[in-house]
């Protein structure tokens, strides 16, 4: 299970037992290619525009298809 799967009454005992005692929390991490697989669309899209928009101001004399292999 993640932390995301934990209903919050959980996840609200995990906290308030963490007053008391030291709570750790581990994870399995399988790979880094994995958790980019879990990238949220939006900033992906993001991301995207902006390395395109500083290729481009690097760039100013680039093609529209050198623009599109990059």
């Amino acid at each position: 299970f993640t932390l995301l799967d934990l209903p919050p009454s959980q996840l609200q005992f995990l906290r308030r037992l963490g007053q008391y005692i030291d709570v750790l929390i581990l994870h399995y991490n399988p790979s880094q290619e994995y958790w980019a697989d879990s990238v949220d669309p939006l900033w992906k899209q993001r991301y995207d525009l902006g390395v395109k928009e500083r290729f481009i101001a690097k760039n100013p004399q680039a093609t529209d298809a050198e623009i599109a292999e990059f």
